[in-house]
Parts: C-alpha cells; structure tokens; sequence
C-alpha cells in the first residue's frame, strides 16, 4: 500500500464529517505515524542484532529482517536471498509473505545479469533499483507480475566483511519508482544487519565444523566419529545389522617426519587420506582418530567377511607406491577389525560404542605386533594382551619418571683365539615398581610401539658408558655394545647424544660400538648416512645386528660406514647339524673378511657350536655357553676369572 493510498480514507473521513481538511493535521498525524514507524523498525532492528549475537538460527533473523523491510517500505513485499556455497545461484531465505506459488518460483535464482534485478545485484554487486519495464524481468514474479501488480524493485546486495557477495535483500513494490530517500537509507541498514546476519550463520557453521572435522585431512575427526558410531549402532540394533571398526595405524610415519620433515608427513597423511576415502564405501565413514591413526566407520553389514573385504581394499589401496619429498615411499597399514554383536540386545550405544573402538585398537595393536601391513580381528584374548601391555606401559613410565627399576647388565663377547674378553653387549632389564621382574621379550616391544624406546636407549648407553669407564684398567679395555632402536637412529640428534655420553664417562669412541637391527637399513631412509658418517667420525664403531634375517642389506654394506656383522642367533643355533645355517654362516664370515669387517657370533650355547665357529675362522661370540647377561657385580668376577673356551 503507498502512502496516499493509506492516508486516502483518513482523508475522507475528516471530509464526510465536515471537518476542515486542514493540510497541517494531516501533516501533523504523518509525522506521528512516522516516528511511530521509525521507533518500530529502531526497535526491530534492536532485537534483530541481538538474537545475531546471541546465535539466533539465520531462518528466524532473515524473517524479521524481511517483515521489517516491508514496515519501511510500505506496499513492498521483501525476500532475503542467500548465495550458495558454490557462487552460482541465490537461494531464497526468508519471504514471510510470499505466496506458495511465489516462493516456489523464488527457491533458486541464478546469480547472472540477465536473470532480473536479484540476479543482477549479486552479479554486479551492486544496488539494482527501477520500474520492472528498465530492470527487465523480476524472475521472482516472472509469471505471476501481473497477479502481483509489481511495477518496480528495489535489490541491494548484502556483502560480507571482505566485500564479496552472500546474498540479496529485494523489496518488490506496488508502485513505480522504487523507495524514497529515507526508506532507502532505512533499507540500507537492514541490507546490512542481514549481511552481518549471514557472516555470522557461516562462521558458527566455519567452527562447528572445525570442531568435528580434522584441520588437515578435512575428515571427521574423534568426536564426530563417535557421534555417527553411536548412532550407527543404535540404528543396528534396530533392524538387527552389524556394525563395523576397521583400526588403521599408518606403519613408519615417524621416520618420515623425522627425515624428510613434518611437510611430508603431513603430506603423506593427506594422500593416505585420500585413498582410504576412494576405497571405503559410499555410506562408510573414514575419519582420522589422531596421530597416525584413522578409524573407518562400516555401518550395515552382512557379516565378517564383508568387513574383511573392505579392509583387504583399504590395504590395497595405500599399500600403492607414492613420491612424496623426492622419495618413493610405499605406505602401509596396520589394521585391527571389530565388529558389533548381531542382535536387538547390549549395552547402550555409547558404551557399545567405546568397546568397539577398544576391541578395534586391540586387534590393531596385534597387527602391529606382528609385522605391520596386515589386517586382524578382534579376538577374546586380545583383550587380555591389551591389558598386560596397557599395565607394563603405565609400569615403563613409572619406573622412568623416578629413575629407578630399570637397569643394564652386561654379555661378555670373547675373542675365539685367545679368550679374553673383548666386548660387553649392554642390556636392558627392568623389574617392575612391584618389584618383578619383565623379560625383555615383553616389554621391548611395548617401549617401542609407545616411543618410551627412546629414553630407554638414552639410559643404555649412559649407563653402559659410565659403567665400562669405572672397570679396572688390569681387566683390559673391552668396548661396550649398545643396540639402537629404528627410532633413536633416525633421530638426527643422536650423534650429539652419543658424544655427550663418552664425554661424560671420559671414553674414547672406540670404546663403543652401536649396533642397528638390518631391518632398520632396509628403510633407506634419507639421513642415514650422514648420522652414521657423523658417529663413525667419533671413532665409534658401526655394528649390522641380526645379519641375514632381512633380504637385502647386503648392497647398502658398500656405502654405509659400518665396521661390523653380527651372526643372528637363529643360523647359530643350527650349526654342526644344518648344512643350509652352515652355509648362511660361513657366507657372512666370507664377506666379512672380504670387506674388512669384524664378525660376533650370538647365542653361542654348544660347544659343537662354538667349534664350527672356529672352524669357519669366526673370530668373536658371545652367548650362554660362556656367560649369560651379567649385573656389574658378578661381571667383574666374570672379568678376572673369565671361563676358557
């Protein structure tokens, strides 16, 4: 309705009732009706801006924003238009009194110059106001104009703090010419609570899904995982389905890091992404759980078999070589399966919920235990391995953390041809804050899947220093050999670890030897070299452990600076009755000699065994035959009276 048209049949009425139609009264009673408007939109502009700070749903914002539009502008009909996500098109908001027809016509609208005065507002930026005949078609009322009777727009795009485009307020109007200067100035304002109204609908929409999704990967993160676990469960409870957890853990992301830089790693967990995401089903989730870790969520199952079969995929698909920091890397997975009971009984889906996922991990862990790149299923006994490992874990940092359970003892290595002793292999041992004793079979393997190994070894190795420098000189000048972990290797500060050890202890560097597994080796991982190179500079020796148990160690024996190979225990044992351990013996003696190197023997335990060893001009062992590991007590016995072989 125009403003003539509503003060028309007040007019009227005065005439009708002979009152003097005096245009001081009716101006008068305009200037009331206006203040009257202008303290309602002030007040609804008021309430509008706080229900935007206090979060209010962008529906009901844009709503009043369209009702208040239309008091500014009376005989106006207002929508409010949101720009999509992807740019292109304009979807309707808020049009409170629109007509069905009218808003099913207005539901989308393309953001292009020619689609009419919305269109061409967001497109332009610009406010696009005029009669229908100069702006061309509404496409709003495009069939329905007439119905309607609009004979102008008014459409003022809404921008955001960086100056693009979120969205379009349209007033369409009764009457031609479009808003006067004070309803455009009104307008203005509410174009601009409705903008701030938008910015801050996506910024709440921006935070809640950082909250659930993983910053890198963009993949659900922990939280919103279990949130679908939970409801996945529910769910199968209801129609008697399966659910399924399928625990991935990324084998050897740390040396990646520690090598090529955290860049990398990055990028490696990004690819890996990716390919779990193409391999998992349409309807699965694959979300990152942390870490190294991501967790694919397998709702609606047959049985295990399908569970395997999605699984078997994920294996494959990251299993596909990858170029990342100017290496080929081959990526694997650790993967543990677990599925949910079938059935409409159990507990409720949030304990459900947190079984699964530790029935998952623990199956997981058992993958990890046994080689990595395989997949396992959750099996009752796992659960009692979990537990163990889960108490020496809290036990390893306990006996850490107050310095005390953990000790060395120390294998002699005697010199075949003369027997003296000429070297001590140090050892971990540890006895638990309760003061039993754990083989070192079970709790090296949980001190390296936990990264305890780390300050372990820093432990070993002052400690061995320290204790070899404290021998008397009348005992000769054995070295000592301390085995490296894969992690403390790769650490590119161990070289000044190693120095500050012997400095402390007042040792030369040729009093230790370093020994590395050869599966560490076959990483080839970069810096290998160099953080050898470094250690050999201080004149310490350079031992390959577990000779003959990987496949291809031999070619980097060329290249890196190592001064030693020692026999695995597993070809010792089979000397003087297996030709083939014969053969793999006398082979590694020959090369050894060939370059130059130094050969231990290990788990020597027979004398036929030790005699083949001479045999084969094998020129150290060590192992029980001539002592078990010894505390420094009984090794300085052992010294001064050492066994003949």
């Amino acid at each position: 309705m125009t403003t003539e048209a509503y003060y028309a049949p007040l007019q009227a009425w005065l005439e009708v009732r002979a009152f003097p139609c005096d245009e001081g009264l009716i101006v008068f009673l305009r200037n009331i009706d206006e203040r009257r408007r202008a303290a309602a939109l002030v007040a609804g502009q008021t309430a509008a801006l706080e229900g935007i700070v206090a979060g209010v749903e962008l529906s009901r914002t844009m709503d009043a924003v369209a009702l208040l539009a239309e008091r500014a502008l009376p005989g106006s009909l207002a929508v409010v238009f949101v720009r999509s996500d992807d740019g292109a098109f304009l979807d309707l908001a808020a049009g409170p009194s629109l007509r069905p027809e009218a808003a099913a016509a207005a539901r989308r609208l393309p953001v292009a110059v020619g689609s009419g005065p919305t269109g061409a507002a967001a497109a332009r930026g610009k406010l696009v106001v005029g009669d229908v005949a100069d702006v061309g078609p509404t496409g709003l009322f495009a069939a329905q104009a007439a119905t309607h009777a609009v004979r102008s727009a008014w459409c003022h795009p809404l921008q955001g703090r960086d100056g693009q485009v979120v969205g379009v307020l349209s007033c369409y109007l009764d009457r031609p010419g479009g808003p006067d200067d004070t309803e455009h100035a009104r307008l203005g304002l509410l174009a601009e609570l409705a903008a701030l109204a938008i910015e801050r609908s996506r910024l709440d929409q921006a935070i809640r899904a950082q909250a659930l999704h993983d910053p890198l990967t963009g993949l659900p993160n922990r939280s919103l995982l279990l949130d679908r676990l939970e409801h996945a469960l529910a769910t199968a409870r209801r129609d008697g389905s399966r659910v399924g957890l399928l625990f991935c853990d990324v084998d050897r992301l740390k040396p990646v890091n520690d090598l090529l830089g955290h860049a990398a790693g990055d990028g490696l967990l990004l690819a890996l992404a990716e390919r779990l995401r193409g391999a998992a089903r349409s309807g699965d989730t694959v979300a990152r759980f942390g870490g190294d870790e991501f967790v694919v969520l397998c709702p609606d199952l047959a049985d295990e078999r399908e569970a395997l079969a999605i699984a078997g995929r994920l294996l494959t698909a990251v299993g596909q070589p990858l170029a990342l920091g100017g290496q080929e890397l081959r990526p694997s997975l650790s993967i543990g399966v677990a599925l949910s009971s079938p059935g409409r009984e159990g507990p409720a889906p949030a304990t459900a919920a947190a079984v699964l996922l530790r029935d998952a991990d623990d199956a997981m862990y058992r993958s990890k235990a046994d080689g990595g790149e395989r997949i396992n299923v959750f099996a009752e006994p796992m659960r009692a391995e979990a537990e163990r490992r889960w108490q020496l874990e809290r036990g390893l940092r306990e006996s850490l953390h107050r310095r005390a359970g953990l000790h060395v003892a120390y294998q002699p290595q005697v010199d075949l041809r003369s027997g003296r002793v000429v070297g001590l292999e140090a050892l971990a041992r540890w006895t638990t804050p309760d003061g039993v004793p754990v083989p070192p079979h079970e709790f090296i393997p949980v001190a390296e899947g936990t990264g305890l190994i780390s300050d372990i070894g820093t432990l070993v190795l002052r400690d061995a220093c320290a204790a070899l420098a404290q021998l008397p000189a009348e005992l000769g000048r054995p070295r000592v050999s301390v085995n490296l972990s894969a992690r403390q290797l790769l650490d590119a500060d161990l070289p000044a670890l190693v120095h500050s050890a012997l400095a402390a202890a007042g040792l030369p560097g040729d009093r230790l030897c370093l020994e590395i597994t050869e599966t560490v080796l076959m990483e080839d991982a970069p810096g290998l070299t160099d953080t050898l190179g470094r250690l050999r500079d201080q004149g310490v020796a350079i031992s390959i452990d577990d000779i003959g148990t990987g496949y291809s160690s031999l070619v980097y024996l060329k290249r890196l600076p190592v001064t030693e190979l020692k026999v695995d225990t597993s070809f010792v044992a089979g000397l003087g009755r297996n030709t083939d351990d014969e053969a793999i013996v006398a082979a590694v003696i020959g090369l050894a000699g060939a370059l130059g190197l130094h050969v231990v023997a290990e788990g020597v335990e027979t004398r036929t065994q030790l005699d083949k060893l001479v045999e084969l001009d094998c020129s150290t062992a060590q192992g029980f035959f001539f002592a078990p590991a010894l505390e420094p007590a009984p090794l300085r016995a052992y010294l001064e009276h050492p066994l003949p072989p």
